[in-house]
């Protein structure tokens, strides 16, 4: 058994791999998300818990809301203080436990991550750690090596240099990998910012809260808590803050209540994206400077894969596709990627490494730029070539046979969640050697190609058993009829039915790569603003405030841009003559 522990500046994710190839993450509290925090007390010889060990994960949190003193966040932060190795073998050790416990034993090997730029001295501290912490035959592999093993494994591709934009709590970081086939990875040069990450833009969302709610003796109690009940107060409404900025990469609304102050607030996505703006600006110049500053040339850019919770955000991409024009890999939950690509067999099976590719590489096994240096040039890691994909039964879950009609075809296809094996989701459909989109006739044509083509295609090799098709409108969507709909007046419209076909639409748009789709459905798009106001009022699209907002949108435009989108889809789609 293998473990693979991605230690982050704000959560530790940990990922096992079974001798039989299966995968799962390791939770923590029903989570496979522990705050790297850790609850110490020096003078006073530490707090523990039963088994003599520092306080670790949410533990740590909820100690820390009756003596912060006494709490440390982020160790990693930290890394180069001498009193920080026992806090990370302390974080290491509960990953060991909860891995040990899941699995019924302990790992037999061990994969940690580090950031690129960390040199010997950092990945000495790390190693030392984990030793104190009982794990054994651990291997170091940088984090955007891991990234960028995870987005092969889904996204195989020729050689290329990947971009990996890592955007996490509390640290940017960015890094240019080399993909060499048959299986060599190197990093070429890495950057970031150590001050800026998703907490910057909680901050900036409980500033616009302080100036709505006014209250300045209640934002004091909060801002500046004395009291336990303070302290509560001030952690309740910063993780309310950030479970509201993730529901609106989903949501175009949501609502908050500020302790102490009594009130509610609505926050939507616009307003989030005006605060976030100018951080993922940011973030694009770091980008910009690291490829100024590659010491070798680069090749074109591959992909852009992303890593870290606050690059779940849908600005993030969509800038990003601006500023490279190149892909980028969207991931529902992108961080737990680095972990999960730590023990793909792709790493875990690799040799020795071999020279590094820089020209002229220092001399010393040990070699790393001293800081503040943010271009390094690391060994690379060699690997092997990937395995197999799994069976389907280990890799999409949720099978629907749904039906599509455009102006032009119709016809049923499935649709299915892939979780290649990591837990990560994706919407995924049948394809043609093309990778043109399949519209079947009927089920028993879809069956009858199924039989043909064998195990080429996962989705089609899904057992009939496991498909659902209970016939229901929300496994309809009629885009040929949505043009007629969205002709009437908007008060008529049915917002479930509307907001269904703009998900396939998006869906697809990613799944097929289509060309030109960002300004027809992306953030902004008139399609998007259109359901932004659809799924706030949603079941009251006649009240008046949802009249008023869909009387501003361009319905000529709307309808033109979905017309354009569908056709788009049209021409990525097939319906194969099966006999």
């Amino acid at each position: 058994m293998e473990l693979g522990i991605d230690l982050g500046t704000s959560t530790t994710v940990a990922y096992l791999r079974r001798d039989d190839g299966t995968t799962e993450p390791v939770l923590f509290d029903g989570t496979p998300l522990m705050p790297s925090a850790v609850y110490a007390d020096p003078a006073a010889g530490s707090a523990v818990d039963s088994a003599g060990h520092l306080l670790t994960g949410r533990d740590a949190i909820h100690s820390a809301r009756a003596h912060p003193e006494r709490f440390e966040p982020s160790p990693k932060r930290h890394i180069d203080r001498a009193a920080i190795e026992p806090m990370i073998g302390a974080l290491l050790r509960r990953v060991a436990a909860e891995a040990a416990r899941t699995a019924g034993a302990p790992a037999a090997a061990v994969t940690l991550t580090h950031p690129a730029a960390w040199g010997p001295d950092r990945r000495a501290v790390l190693q030392r750690a984990a030793a104190a912490a009982g794990l054994h035959n651990v291997r170091l592999v940088p984090e955007p090596v891991a990234a960028a093993a995870f987005h092969l494994r889904r996204h195989a591709t020729g050689p290329s240099d990947l971009l990996v934009y890592d955007l996490g709590a509390g640290t940017f970081d960015v890094a240019i990998v080399r993909y060499a086939p048959p299986g060599h990875l190197s990093v070429l040069c890495c950057g970031g910012l150590d001050d800026l990450g998703g907490l910057d833009l909680d901050a900036s969302i409980v500033a616009l809260l302080r100036v709505r709610c006014g209250s300045p003796e209640q934002w004091s109690r909060l801002d500046n808590p004395v009291t336990v009940a303070d302290r509560a107060a001030q952690r309740q409404l910063w993780d309310d803050v950030r479970t509201a900025k993730e529901m609106l990469s989903r949501t175009a609304t949501t609502t908050l209540f500020v302790p102490l102050v009594e009130r509610e607030q609505v926050l939507t996505r616009a307003e989030l994206e005006q605060l976030a703006g100018p951080l993922v600006q940011r973030t694009l110049h770091a980008v910009s400077m690291t490829i100024q500053a590659c010491p070798v040339p680069l090749q074109p850019l591959g992909g852009v894969v992303l890593v870290g919770g606050a690059s779940r955000m849908p600005l993030v991409g969509s800038m990003l596709r601006g500023a490279l024009n190149t892909p980028v890999t969207l991931i529902d939950q992108p961080e737990l990627v680095v972990a999960a690509g730590s023990i793909d067999p792709v790493l875990t099976g690799a040799p020795a490494p071999v020279r590094p590719f820089a020209p002229a590489p220092p001399a010393g096994p040990g070699y790393a730029p001293p800081p503040p240096v943010m271009v390094m040039a690391p060994p690379p890691v060699v690997l092997m070539p990937p395995p197999p994909p799994a069976g389907p039964p280990a890799m999409i879950t949720i099978v629907e046979l749904i039906t599509v009609s455009t102006p032009r075809l119709t016809g049923v296809t499935l649709r299915g969640q892939l979780h290649a094996g990591f837990g990560v989701v994706e919407h995924v459909f049948p394809t043609d050697d093309e990778g043109r989109l399949l519209l079947f006739a009927d089920p028993n044509a879809m069956a009858r190609h199924a039989a043909a083509v064998g195990p080429r295609d996962p989705l089609l090799g899904v057992p009939p058993a496991r498909v659902r098709n209970d016939g229901s409108d929300d496994l309809c969507f009629d885009l040929d009829l949505l043009l007629e709909h969205l002709g009437a007046e908007p008060e008529t419209w049915l917002p479930g039915y509307v907001c269904r076909c703009r998900d396939l639409a998006a869906q697809l748009a990613v799944f097929l790569d289509l060309d030109g789709t960002d300004d027809l459905i992306g953030p902004g798009s008139t399609i998007d603003r259109a359901d932004d106001i659809l799924r706030r009022h949603r079941g009251e699209p006649s009240a008046r405030s949802a009249r008023r907002k869909l009387a501003r949108l361009d319905h000529a435009q709307l309808i033109e841009d979905w017309v354009d989108l569908i056709e788009l889809i049209e021409a990525a789609t097939v319906q194969p003559t099966v006999r």
